[in-house]
């Protein structure tokens, strides 16, 4: 019992899709080259262990492979390994010894001093109720610092002009108070 097994599992008792699937048989035969190449084993997937999966990650890295699609291959051998033992073709799951890499984050690109200027003072909002909102959605971003999430839920009650302090509920619910104050505060007393 291999891959093939593994493969008819998935499309008709999980029902995956037919890309999950190809993308499936793709990484599985990859690993499958690897390990006889590398160890000549063919199908004893018994004897796959933590190191050579390791040694097969360094390998992906080496080929130019992201951590995103290096992660996306090792869940595919964890749904297979996991898939063997459940079928009793081996004892030990070797991807339970395996840390996936981490995937690095992309950096928010944070805008200059002049496209700061540029948005607060020189973008022409039109002098209604509408554009003095947008102009204030615009300077509460950035005199508070807050997310755009943040902005969106904040109600009038949070907003504590005579305290000098918005208060803001954040990710997972936390509660925390901005202050402020000078020509922001005039800004909020205003409108």
């Amino acid at each position: 019992m291999g891959i093939t097994s593994f493969l008819e599992y998935l499309q008709y008792q999980k029902r995956y899709s037919s890309h999950t699937l190809t993308a499936y048989r793709t990484d599985l035969e990859a690993f499958s080259q690897f390990l006889e190449t590398e160890y000549q084993l063919s199908s004893e997937w018994d004897q796959v262990n933590h190191q050579m999966i390791r040694y097969w990650i360094v390998r992906l890295s080496e080929e130019g492979l992201t951590s995103k699609s290096i992660n996306r291959k090792l869940s595919c051998l964890k749904s297979f390994f996991r898939f063997l033992v459940k079928e009793g073709n081996i004892t030990s799951n070797p991807m339970q010894k395996v840390m996936a890499p981490k995937q690095s984050r992309k950096l928010l690109r944070v805008i200059t001093e002049e496209e700061t200027s540029y948005l607060l003072d020189d973008i022409p909002f039109p002098d209604d109720e509408r554009g003095r909102q947008e102009k204030m959605i615009v300077s509460t971003l950035y005199n508070t610092g807050m997310r755009l999430s943040e902005l969106i839920n904040l109600r009038v009650g949070d907003v504590q002009v005579q305290n000098q302090y918005i208060r803001v509920l954040g990710k997972r619910n936390k509660e925390r108070f901005i202050p402020v104050s000078g020509t922001f505060e005039q800004e909020l007393k205003e409108y």
